[in-house]
């Protein structure tokens, strides 16, 4: 849910509670199909769907306003 340089907020579905854990513990995954809420930065707020993923990046499609985020992690 939000990231800086010490702490990451992860939101466990299953448990409907989240969890603050050092970013050091913590590794970024994402798989095409994903649904995501971008957090942080000028897209903040935007859902969409993952439809690239790169080494450092993935591109995410929100259908409902034709839009397509290149968002680096």
């Amino acid at each position: 849910m939000h990231v800086d340089h010490l702490e990451v907020a992860v939101y466990l579905e299953s448990q409907d509670q989240t969890e603050t854990l050092p970013s050091d513990s913590v590794r970024l995954m994402f798989r095409t199909g994903d649904e995501v809420r971008i957090s942080h930065g000028i897209h903040q707020g935007v859902t969409g769907w993952v439809v690239n993923v790169y080494e450092d990046m993935v591109n995410i499609l929100n259908l409902k306003k034709g839009l397509e985020v290149r968002f680096c992690l």
